[in-house]
């Protein structure tokens, strides 16, 4: 079966930048403080019912959770609309009879469907690991864990638990690091083949194609920072200081007060008791927005460390505003004057220096990667950033975490790889399911009734009478039988 291969570009799966130190697009932030979304995702899962715990846990199951998930609506909702359908001009024995056939239809679809759906998804999972299928799903170059522990179990079955852990991890690292020293000392991924084939290297124009891909990501990163920081960024900072300038002696003295009371407690909770009624006391005042928002930013400072980090954060902040920020925009005659100081920021020229900087350079690896002659490599990237870095007459910084180039490759592909291979496997599982449908109807059309007469065997006798009454009316309208 033949299965597109997922665009490099819309692959974002398992993304370079989960991986990234700059995880600024995993957090929420509250200009000045940032929570990290998996943390705030992680508690409220904690603090959902276990039967919707259970339900989230099985969004990870692809076919086989969809065929459950659809079968316990056939199971436990169908037959209460079948049951008491206002509607229906049938009896109500004939609508019990009709509703028991849910429950039965739903239990032989997980027994047939579901039941094939499971040794298929191993299948898949043991060929991609090796090398049955095209380049586009074959994983050998970082093939999954439980594949590897499958493996180690069978050339050494005595291993303990412990051992096994260990040595899969090893492998795994192994295993890692070769793929990314691959790409950046080889420029190219080895990948392996199933019926003793020679092992081969995918060809250079499918490495530029990882290479591009990844580039063009970084690129939609950087203009996106550029964006925000010029249509958002910019602005919160010229208003904000325009605050300063009209009530910068009100929000020094109400910081200063906060910044004393702060230091008179210990515990974390007393600390946000403090800030809460603070924030309290401020909210409905228009003119003191930006003084709520500082409020808010400093409780933000709360959700991790101690209450020792929190003071000492919390402290420098409100020093910096106080001593630095207010007095430099309290005594401005105008906006004007304001907007001219925020822009000529050395802070604010630095940043825009650093991210036109790093446009600039990733477009033009993009250009020389996107030559059909191209013959630039992953390790001549990686030596151009190097190079940049060290060069202190350039606001470069911005490119500092991009310098391990190989490694965001390897991410692409890695998550192409396995983007390509959840697609074949929604599809051909699909087909699986949907060719068992007839078994699954004539196994129900068997089942259903020998079920109902061995356990409703009244209700049973009662539709097989209806039955018959049936045909001889239809019989007796059509001239058939006569008294």
């Amino acid at each position: 079966m033949n299965v597109d291969k997922v665009k490099l570009n819309n692959t974002n799966p398992r993304s370079f930048r989960q991986n990234n130190q700059n995880y600024k697009n995993n957090q929420l932030h509250f200009r000045g403080a940032s929570v990290a979304l998996s943390d705030i995702t992680s508690e409220i899962n904690n603090q959902m019912p276990k039967k919707l715990q259970t339900i989230y846990k099985m969004g990870s199951g692809g076919e086989l959770r969809d065929i459950i998930i659809n079968s316990f609506g056939t199971a436990f909702l169908a037959p209460i609309f079948i049951k008491w359908n206002p509607l229906s001009k049938t009896d109500e024995d004939t609508r019990t009879y009709s509703a028991w056939r849910q429950p039965v239809s739903a239990v032989l679809a997980v027994a047939t469907q579901g039941l094939i759906t499971i040794p298929f998804d191993k299948v898949v999972i043991n060929m991609v690991n090796s090398g049955w299928f095209n380049d586009d799903h074959n994983k050998t170059a970082f093939k999954d864990r439980k594949y590897i522990e499958k493996l180690e179990k069978r050339n050494n079955p005595n291993i303990s638990k412990e051992e096994l852990t260990k040595k899969v991890d090893a492998l795994l690292k192994k295993q890692n690091k070769e793929l990314i020293d691959s790409i950046r000392y080889k420029d190219t991924i080895t990948i392996q083949h199933a019926l003793g084939k020679e092992a081969t290297n995918i060809s250079p124009e499918e490495m530029n194609k990882y290479k591009l891909a990844t580039l063009e990501d970084l690129l939609k990163e950087e203009k996106e920072e550029l964006k925000k920081f010029n249509e958002t960024k910019i602005p919160q900072r010229i208003q904000r200081s325009e605050y300063y300038r009209l009530h910068g002696d009100r929000a020094s003295q109400f910081l200063t007060d906060t910044q004393n009371e702060i230091a008179k407690v210990k515990d974390l909770k007393d600390i946000n008791k403090i800030l809460l009624s603070k924030e309290k006391a401020l909210k409905g005042k228009t003119e003191d927005k930006e003084l709520l928002s500082i409020i808010q930013e400093l409780r933000g400072m709360l959700v991790y460390g101690k209450a020792e980090d929190a003071h000492n954060n919390i402290n420098t902040k409100i020093d910096k505003i106080v001593k630095k920020h207010i007095p430099t925009y309290k005594n401005l005659p105008d906006k004007a004057s304001v907007e001219k100081i925020v822009r000529e920021n050395s802070d604010i020229v630095k940043r825009k220096e650093g991210l036109d900087t790093a446009i600039k350079q990733i477009e033009e690896f993009i250009s020389k990667v996107k030559d059909k002659n191209s013959t630039l490599t992953v390790n001549e990237i990686e030596e151009t950033i190097k190079n940049l870095l060290s060069d202190e007459s350039k606001n470069s910084s911005r490119l500092e975490k991009y310098k391990d180039f190989a490694k965001l490759v390897s991410e692409k592909y890695t998550s192409t790889i396995e983007a390509n291979i959840k697609g074949f496997k929604r599809i051909s599982g699909l087909i699986v399911a949907t060719a068992m449908l007839p078994v699954s109807c004539s196994l129900l059309n068997w089942v259903y009734p020998r079920f109902m007469d061995a356990v409703f065997p009244n209700l049973s006798n009662k539709k097989h009478s209806n039955e018959a009454h049936d045909y001889i009316d239809k019989a007796n309208r059509n001239g058939e039988v006569t008294k």
